[in-house]
């Protein structure tokens, strides 16, 4: 069973090799997510909670810097919200 304080470390990481943070680009690559978590049932719940989450906040971050930058990455996080929300 897994520690509730656990998503605490995904925080502190930030991307470093934290399965959530990996798995966040499951909303932003796929139009069924629930498809790919599926495939991967002994990932805990959880777990694929604390992707979507992190999927928002990536996306979030893609439509801020693409808004400036580069449309299509803006487009890129509005896709991921579209499918994470």
């Amino acid at each position: 069973m897994q520690h509730p304080d656990l998503a605490e470390r995904d925080l502190r990481l930030f991307g470093s090799g934290v399965l959530a943070t990996d798995l966040a680009a499951v909303w932003m690559l796929f139009d069924e997510p629930s498809e790919v978590a599926a495939a991967y049932k002994q990932i805990l719940e959880a777990t694929w909670e604390r992707a979507r989450r992190w999927a928002i906040h990536f996306g979030l971050m893609a439509i801020d810097s693409g808004d400036r930058d580069d449309p299509a990455w803006a487009e890129a996080g509005r896709r991921t919200l579209e499918t994470a929300c």
